[in-house]
Formats: structure tokens, C-alpha cells, sequence
């Protein structure tokens, strides 16, 4: 709050967006922000927004992606997003698409499964190996720091038996609908639990586990007997735990680590599929779960791979297990219905230095000349905004610049200009 960059009003810390822009003239650039899921913005009246300008007379045009043409299912998704985990021999996989979980849970007992694994963001557990891959790693823990003492059984001497990683894309990559997939080496081994899953992004807020949901792409666990087997599940509200939702497939004699295997979902809003190799060997509807409980699946999630060690479930390592053990990922991919959002736009001029709060009605918006294939022309209804953004046109004065942004959102006018009109 005390840095001249500062937003009127700001909290004690702030982050703000910096945008630099080089085009020449006539070129056009910018940027979107796609929503997760589509958002019903028709109770509200426009759009606002902090703007740090420097008078250059620059004309920002604002667009507002609206509606669009229903799914029409997976025979028509195309590559959404994906990390291939291209990079240097060691090199952190990219931050822009995930961060770690760290430790052993925040009630310090493995996770709510009394794992034996401590979780960290060190390249010693996950790296690039420079091929085209990222490898998650469980070794044998040497810190004695990192104990496990909140599990039961607690491992001997309490210090926890391995370190590990736990990736996710929250707040980076989140998606709803869609298939979701990845090519994995799993690793086996009595009490190596490896998993590629999703769990809602209302976790941290307003809905914790299982209200938040949780899909379950791909669990093995690695002891004799069920390395062969492949689970699928969800859980929710009154569904979770030992009552989640799933199935098994068993591909004997196919050892699931020897090899790499394809692990995916397809999710629609009222059922999820799941697929090996592009088997599908389990379907989940919503009519599926118990009465009286909530489907939770209707709204964005992330993905989390992890190797954990020990658990309820898995059982614990015994002499049979061997360290360090690998899952190697070749890719992630998200498939989703093409973008057909109509577009709308207003335009603003850039011509103040500093701080400006821009509101933008929405009965200011005009359709767009350019449209993508298949975008609807049926009006600015706001019932199902897909999202917004900001475009500008390189100029002869002012080819090159930069501005600052921040706090967008959708407001309802009248209160905004209301205490104007008692004044």
C-alpha cells in the first residue's frame, strides 16, 4: 500500500497486472481471460476496472465473450491446454502450470490417509529429465526433520520413510468439462500409491473436501495383486472415502509400470467416463449417487499428480520395498469444445497518467466485426459470459507502451452512482 504504484484504497498487499505492448501500426494485440465455467452476468449492469494509464491517447478496445453454441461433445474437442514438459535436464516443470504441495498435511497426519511421505518442491523429487518428460520421485528420506508422527501407524523413529512430490495446477490451470488425460510410467512396489486426479477449485474457500469434489483419473497401488489394476472414482458430499463412487480394471497379466499407459476422463455435466488406453471401463451419471446427496461435479477443478508412500489404503513398505521409485510423465492434455463465444467491445481512451477506475456498461457493448465460426447472433443475453478482454491497435504516436490493471469485475451500476445522487 505504500509503493507509488499503489491502488487507491488497496489492501496492505496488492497484485496488479503489467502489460507492456510493442506493434506497429495497424497491428492488433492483447489478451483474454476465459472463464472456467460460464458465468450468469445478466443481473449485473456493466464492467469496471483500475487502469494505470500514461495519457497516451491510446484507444484500449474491451471484449466481452457471451454465450455460445452448446457442446456438442467429445467427437468435437480440440486441444485446449497441455504441458508436453519440454526443457533442460533438471529444470523445474513450468511454473506458470504448477505448484506443490508441501509436507505432510496441514492436520499433520499423511493427508487424512496417515501416509508416510513428505512432500517437497526439491528437483531431487520433481524434475525434467530433458526428453520430453517430468519425473516425480519418492526416495528415501534422509532429513530427519521430516517426521511423520501424526500417522497411525507412525513409521519407525517417527521420521517419515520417504520424500515425494504433489504438483497441482490450482489457481493455474483449472478447468470444467472436457477430456482430461495423461500418458504416465507408474511406479510399483509394496505401499507406492501413485495418482493423477482433480479436485475442485472451491476447495480453499467456500466448500472444503469432499463438498468441493474430487475425480480420481488414475490410483494404483503398486503391492502384488494389484498391480494390474487401474481405479477410477469420485467422491463428494455423503460419497467419499471408502464410499466414493468408482471401479477397477484389471488389464492381467499387464504389469501397469512396465510400460506407458494413457490414463483420461471425459466429463460432460451429468456424467464422467474414465478410460485406459482408450478403453472405457467405467461410467459414473449423476442419477448414480445417493439420494439425497449433491452432484459436485459442475464446476471447474485441477489437476494433482503425487506418488504417496504408505496409507490406509495402500498398506506400508516392508523389505519388499525398493527406493527410489519413478512416475514419468510424458504429457497432460485437456480437450474442450471449440471457443464459438459471441463477441462484443466498447472502446476507451487512454488519457490520464495514473490511477483510473473505468466502468463500462453493458448497454455500451456493440457485436464484434469478427466473429469465431459458429459464434451465435443472438444479442448480448450475459446468461452465459464466457469471459473478457483487452485488445489495442498499434498506433504512428504511440507504437510502444505499458499500463497497469487491476480488479476487474461485473457491478451493478445503480449502486455504484447511487451515493453520487444523495450527494
Amino acid at each position: 500500500a505504500t509503493d507509488p504504484l499503489a491502488v487507491p484504497g488497496q489492501d496492505p498487499d496488492n497484485n496488479i497486472l503489467h502489460v507492456t505492448y510493442d506493434l506497429p501500426a495497424g497491428a492488433v494485440g492483447g489478451f483474454d481471460r476465459k472463464f472456467d465455467a460460464p458465468q450468469n452476468l445478466s443481473q449485473s449492469e456493466g464492467l469496471s476496472f483500475w487502469y494505470y494509464g500514461s495519457g497516451s491517447g491510446q484507444a484500449m478496445t474491451v471484449t466481452l465473450l457471451d454465450n455460445g453454441q452448446s457442446d456438442p461433445g467429445p467427437t468435437s474437442w480440440t486441444l485446449a491446454w497441455s504441458d508436453e514438459f519440454s526443457g533442460t535436464l533438471g529444470a523445474a516443470p513450468n511454473p506458470a502450470n504448477w505448484k506443490y504441495d508441501i509436507g505432510v498435511g496441514a492436520d499433520g497426519n499423511g493427508w487424512g490417509n496417515n501416509e508416510w511421505e513428505y512432500y517437497t518442491d526439491s528437483r531431487d523429487n520433481s524434475a525434467l529429465d530433458g526428453n520430453g518428460n517430468l519425473v516425480i520421485k519418492a526416495i528415501t528420506n534422509t532429513n530427519s526433520a521430516y517426521t511423520c508422527t501424526g500417522s497411525t501407524p507412525t513409521p519407525p523413529g517417527g521420521q517419515c520413510y520417504a520424500t515425494s512430490a504433489r504438483l497441482l495446477s490450482a489457481d493455474k490451470q483449472e478447468f470444467a468439462y472436457g477430456r482430461v488425460e495423461a500418458r504416465l510410467k507408474i511406479p510399483k512396489g509394496q505401499g507406492i500409491w501413485p495418482a493423477f486426479w482433480m479436485l475442485g477449485n472451491d476447495i480453499f474457500t467456500t466448500n472444503p473436501w469432499p463438498a468441493s469434489g474430487e475425480i480420481d483419473i488414475m490410483e494404483n497401488i503398486g503391492k502384488v495383486g494389484e498391480q494390474t489394476k487401474v481405479y477410477g472414482t469420485i467422491h463428494g458430499p455423503g460419497y467419499s472415502g471408502g464410499s466414493g463412487i468408482g471401479s477397477s480394471y484389471n488389464v492381467t497379466p499387464t504389469v501397469l509400470a512396465d510400460d506407458f499407459h494413457i490414463f483420461a476422463i471425459e466429463w460432460e455435466p451429468t456424467q464422467i467416463r474414465w478410460y485406459l488406453d482408450g478403453f472405457n471401463y467405467f461410467t459414473v451419471t449423476e442419477q448414480m449417487i445417493p439420494a439425497g446427496t449433491d452432484w459436485v461435479f459442475d464446476h471447474p477443478f485441477f489437476i494433482i499428480m503425487n506418488i504417496a508412500v504408505g496409507g490406509n489404503w495402500p498398506g506400508y513398505p516392508d523389505a519388499t520395498t525398493l527406493l527410489p521409485q519413478t512416475m514419468t510423465v510424458d504429457y497432460v492434455r485437456v480437450y474442450q469444445a471449440p471457443d464459438t463465444a459471441e463477441r462484443f467491445e466498447v472502446t476507451f481512451v487512454d488519457n490520464t497518467v495514473g490511477w483510473k477506475k473505468v466502468t463500462l456498461p453493458f448497454t455500451a457493448f456493440t457485436r464484434s466485426a469478427v466473429q469465431p465460426a459458429n459464434a451465435p447472433n443472438d444479442g448480448l443475453t450475459l446468461t452465459a459470459a464466457q469471459g473478457y478482454g483487452f485488445q489495442l491497435t498499434g498506433s504512428a504516436t504511440a507504437p510502444s507502451g505499458e499500463f497497469y490493471l487491476d480488479d476487474v469485475r461485473h457491478v451493478d451500476l445503480h449502486s455504484i452512482f447511487m451515493p453520487i445522487i444523495r450527494r
